[in-house]
């Protein structure tokens, strides 16, 4: 029954709310057009007013106010055909209205075209004086006066429908009014037939209640009652064990008896505010046992409110003693985990699952330059810039740990960019973290600084790869050198050229001077050849005063024997010791490949046996070795 009430109400409301809304809308669709016809008004007498000035004045200034109100006015007219519409009663009164307004427009047209400005201002003003500008000018007001009458007769008809609506609306809520109060008047008789039902339920209580308080007693929480003043009521078994308390007769204070002395005085002032403002009390507290022993308990105590007057306090009290001793436990060890970040010599970095760092070590900190809570809420990608081999950006793996819930080991190392630029070799780790179902919840990064062990590794290739005394590739790296340029050369069917080169009078030297000179001129010859092969060759040291250089991609053997006699001519009083200068001069023997031979130790055999010609022929000179009978055109 109260649905269909609602719902009636609702459907007229609608109804009624529509149809005075239409009439509302016709309403203001008259007083629109009411509005515009009095704009057009205002529109005819400026421009009456203008074409006077314009014959007092005859300036430009006024001709073009006149056509400034003749182009108003239109507009005017044009905004209120578009609110009369297809309005067969406003029409053709629209219609006259324009057609008038039109043939005003004509005649101040020809009035302005055809004055004398050159006669007196009182023969201009009798011009537009003259019967018919004047009768033209009645007509069009005489239209405006109909176009308005019209309306506003419309307007009277529109607002008395108006009224009409919310007459009938009147009536239908008052109708719904009455009806209401039918309804009201039966669900009033309901429920007082609904109150002798309860009336025979509440003594189905009594019997509900014993049962109730056996389920009471069976709960694992503790329960209680106080009345209130505060005198306790009733306990269930939990809350007696938990802390021996006193049962019904006893007192507040005797039940505070049992707290710890210090946390007697919170609890004190707890009772006091509730008792004092009604707000509920939850507290946690230690109950001594009879025994001595403390138990942790967490209590929960409102108010029971009737008719805004406390009548009562209900509790309910959980032993805390065992998840006590866990935080405990977790404490100790969260402690022994913070010491064991804070001293571990690797930067660790702890993120939730969306990569937002939650934890720094004091490492991670001082590894990445910043403070740990600066960084605490950053996404860890933000603030570790990591760059590859190649220098490209290169995030970090522990995102891809998250994902792939596994631990990523990027062994090869990457570069760590700090603010001022500087790279730092570092190797990470990272792994996911996970809940007791097994569900990742972040994931920890593991950065340790190898930047030393790099330099160390690399220092100890260059000392593997390159002759100490002049900085130059020894015969391992050359060696190397050499097989992939042969590789080249074959892929590419070009040749490659190999100077065997050595110091003429280097002993000397040696017994002349000591062996420091011995080495400082090594050093020289080094200088020496390096300016003086291409870019593209590689001079080496391979053992002595001997001497190497590689010559990839070389045209000919013309080729080769260039740069080995341009190396001839670097000699020539180009070394000293204390400003003495030290006669000494290079013999050098070239061979290519593939014209004397396919291999680095046979092209190597071929260039010494050039050299070793060229030091039986006199030496300080060049020779080519000779061709091969295996010889491969290329």
């Amino acid at each position: 029954m109260g649905a269909a009430l609602i719902g009636l109400l609702i459907v007229c409301g609608v109804a009624t709310t529509g149809a005075l809304l239409i009439a509302q809308g016709r309403v203001a669709h008259s007083y629109d057009v009411l509005h515009e016809t009095s704009l057009v008004r205002e529109d005819v007498q400026a421009l009456r007013l203008r074409v006077g000035i314009f014959i007092v004045r005859g300036d430009r200034a006024s001709r073009d106010d006149v056509a400034a109100s003749i182009g108003s006015a239109r507009a005017r007219l044009a905004s209120l055909r578009a609110l009369v519409g297809s309005n067969q009663a406003q029409k053709p009164l629209l219609d006259q209205l324009a057609g008038a307004f039109e043939e005003r427009v004509r005649s101040s047209t020809r009035l302005m075209s055809t004055a004398d400005f050159s006669a007196a201002i009182e023969s201009r003003a009798r011009a537009m004086t003259e019967p018919a500008y004047q009768v033209v000018n009645a007509r069009l007001m005489d239209s405006i006066d109909r176009m308005e009458r019209a309306e506003e007769l419309l307007l009277a008809e529109r607002r008395s429908r108006q009224s009409g609506i919310l007459l009938v609306l009147g009536i239908t809520l008052c109708g719904l009014v009455f009806w209401a109060v039918a309804i009201l008047a039966r669900l009033r008789r309901a429920a007082h037939d609904l109150i002798g039902e309860l009336s025979a339920a509440y003594r189905d209580t009594a019997l509900s209640k014993a049962e109730l308080e056996a389920f009471i007693d069976a709960s694992p929480l503790g329960l209680f009652h106080l009345d209130e003043k505060g005198l306790p009521t009733y306990f269930n078994a939990e809350a007696i064990r938990m802390g021996e308390l006193v049962t019904e007769g006893g007192s507040v204070a005797d039940w505070l008896a049992s707290v710890h002395p210090e946390d007697s005085d919170a609890l004190n002032s707890a009772w006091h505010r509730l008792l004092r403002t009604n707000e509920s009390l939850e507290e946690m507290f230690r109950l001594v046992r009879k025994d001595g022993s403390p138990v942790w308990v967490e209590s929960h105590l409102a108010p029971v409110l009737v008719e805004n007057r406390t009548t009562g306090f209900v509790g309910v009290c959980r032993d805390l003693s065992e998840r006590k001793a866990l935080e405990e436990n977790l404490f100790a060890a969260k402690e022994a985990a913070q010491v064991t970040l804070e001293s571990i010599g690797d930067a660790v970095i702890a993120t939730d699952a969306e990569g937002v760092i939650t934890f720094l070590n004091p490492r991670a900190a001082v590894l990445l330059e910043t403070e740990a809570q600066l960084g605490v809420g950053m996404p860890v990608d933000e603030l570790l810039q990591l760059v590859d081999e190649d220098g490209e950006a290169s995030p970090t793996s522990l995102l891809r740990a998250i994902a792939e819930n596994r631990t990523i080991d990027v062994i090869k190392p990457r570069r760590l960019v700090l603010s001022d630029g500087t790279r730092l070799d570092i190797e990470d780790v990272a792994a996911p973290i996970r809940n007791r179902q097994g569900t990742v919840i972040g994931g920890v990064l593991v950065l340790r600084d190898v930047s030393i062990a790099q330099a160390i590794a690399e220092r100890m290739r260059h000392l593997a790869e390159y002759d100490v005394l002049t900085d130059l590739p020894n015969r391992l790296l050359f060696e190397d050198r050499a097989r992939q340029a042969l590789h080249a050369a074959i892929r590419h069917r070009a040749r490659v050229g190999l100077l065997y080169i050595d110091l003429d009078g280097f002993k000397q030297v040696n017994d002349t001077h000591g062996h420091g000179a011995g080495d400082e001129l090594l050093r020289q010859v080094a200088a020496c050849l390096e300016s003086t092969v291409r870019l593209t060759d590689t001079v080496c040291r391979i053992g002595g005063d001997e001497f190497v250089v590689l010559m990839p991609e070389v045209s000919d053997g013309e080729g080769a024997m260039n740069l080995a006699e341009k190396i001839v001519a670097a000699a020539q009083g180009r070394f000293s010791w204390h400003g003495e200068p030290l006669d000494v001069t290079f013999s050098v023997g070239a061979a290519l490949y593939p014209d004397h031979a396919t291999d680095v130790i046979a092209l190597m055999r071929q260039a010494d046996h050039a050299l070793y010609r060229a030091k039986q022929s006199g030496r300080n000179r060049a020779l080519m070795a000779p061709e091969a009978a295996n010889t491969v055109s290329v």
